[in-house]
């Protein structure tokens, strides 16, 4: 594509990019990839884990050798397989699970709060706005009535 008025000439790199001369000057685009929530972005740290699943892998491959180190000549293999794998999967998944853009330990001091600190057994008591807007009225109408005739009264005696 050829522009007159701006000076630019679209062409065809080697490797099938896009290229922009302009005045003789070639310009290649190049695509960078912009994560869709930037809250979501997280920094990569070994082997392509961010640090929080990194840890996690390690602390729970540190916790299956110890009880493996520590069971391994009182019970039978099958049976320290099966304890290791109960007891790592939350320390493993701690790392990995996210629910409604929380992590899992955040998500469960939430829950546990709403639990404990709320109180479940709220007392709901009706209120009508009516009502109560009448009654004011009505207060403000009947010292207005009252100031009436006492004034009413002076006037009497005046006369």
């Amino acid at each position: 594509m050829y522009g007159c008025n701006s000076g630019q000439v679209r062409l065809t790199c080697q490797n099938g990019d896009r290229c922009i001369n302009i005045f003789g000057v070639i310009f290649i685009s190049i695509e960078v990839k912009i994560p869709k929530e930037i809250k979501e972005y997280e920094e990569k740290f070994i082997l392509g884990f961010p640090l929080r699943q990194t840890l996690s892998i390690l602390v729970s491959v540190a916790v299956s050798v110890i009880i493996y180190g520590v069971c391994r000549d009182k019970i039978d293999l099958n049976t320290i397989t099966t304890i290791i794998s109960l007891i790592i999967a939350p320390i493993f998944l701690i790392g990995f699970i996210k629910y409604e853009g929380l992590t899992l330990e955040r998500y469960m001091y939430l829950y546990f709060k709403s639990i404990f600190s709320v109180p479940q057994n709220r007392k709901m008591e009706e209120i009508s706005v009516i009502d109560e807007a009448c009654k004011e009225s009505i207060t403000v109408y009947e010292e207005a009535m009252s100031s009436y005739r006492k004034a009413k009264k002076k006037l009497k005696k005046f006369k």
